[in-house]
């Protein structure tokens, strides 16, 4: 799921450095308890992994930045579905029993 940020950061030349992750939503689901939502992290990761690298070259990200702070700013803001196959973390909150 991951693999699409991986792609698209080998498409610039930022070197990719990110292992695909799966799902285990279903599995949770099945097996463990309801889902009642789900979230992901798809906007962040997108721009923090490939936009932010991108702009800045990637021999020259840092954490904490203000650039950096700006991105997780606008991911908090907008965070489209869209983008969920971005992520490389989504969480799925279960129902309480």
């Amino acid at each position: 799921m991951f693999l699409r940020v991986t792609r698209q950061r080998a498409k610039v030349k930022i070197i990719p450095s990110y292992e695909t992750a799966s799902s285990i939503g279903e599995v949770f689901r099945r097996w463990i308890a309801n889902i009642i939502d789900r979230f992901h992290l798809g906007s962040f990761d997108y721009l923090t992994r490939v936009v932010y690298p991108h702009v800045v070259g990637s021999d020259k990200v840092k954490h904490n930045s203000p650039m950096a702070a700006k991105m997780t700013e606008l991911a908090r803001v907008l965070n489209p579905d869209g983008l969920e196959e971005y992520s490389r973390l989504r969480g799925f909150p279960p129902e309480r029993r």
